[in-house]
């Protein structure tokens, strides 16, 4: 049975707002467990044997008690979280460079030379961020925020971690703070 089909008795109107109950709701109209229970359901037995076992090493009690047990999780979870830094190292580098390209423009002597293009190639970043979406992709649009808590409670978005979103929203960002916004 699929999950929008489940009638929760408790909540008598799911059927007309599903949307709205299955976004801002708890955990447990998608079938998942809250943090709460898993803490109360946890089984003692094993907890007791990772405490009073002198075989296991520190590395097997730390991924018990984070939920990790496949070594491969934390080699991902490094490397990704790496990658993730030397992008934004990059990111900000390349910011950097693009608002002292855009005050480099702007500081000649002609006062008013000077407004017009601050003035101007500010507009022009904002138009070219905003354009991002209808030419890149629509999936860059937006803050991402609610887009993040709908993915992160187990609703999959057609298309939302795509290269081009990703593209899109790097572009998008860059243009709209070297603007000025």
């Amino acid at each position: 049975m699929r999950d929008d089909l489940k009638f929760n008795p408790a909540r008598p109107q799911q059927h007309q707002n599903y949307m709205i109950t299955n976004l801002v709701s708890s955990y447990d109209d998608l079938g998942r467990t809250s943090v709460e229970n898993m803490i109360k359901n946890v089984d003692r037995k094993n907890i007791d044997f990772l405490e009073q076992s002198e075989s296991k090493s520190l590395l097997h009690k730390i991924a018990f008690y984070f939920n990790l047990s496949n070594p491969l999780e934390w080699i991902f979870l490094l490397f990704f979280s790496v990658i993730v830094t030397i992008f934004i190292l990059i990111f900000d580098k390349i910011l950097l460079i693009g608002i002292h390209q855009r005050m480099l423009l702007t500081s000649t002597d002609n006062q008013i030379f000077n407004f017009l293009m601050w003035i101007s190639t500010g507009i022009g970043l904002i138009l070219l961020a905003t354009c991002v979406g209808y030419f890149i992709s629509a999936d860059a649009d937006g803050s991402g925020m609610p887009e993040i808590k709908t993915v992160f409670s187990g609703i999959n978005i057609y298309k939302y971690f795509s290269f081009n979103a990703f593209i899109g929203k790097v572009i998008g960002l860059l243009c709209a703070l070297i603007g000025g916004l």
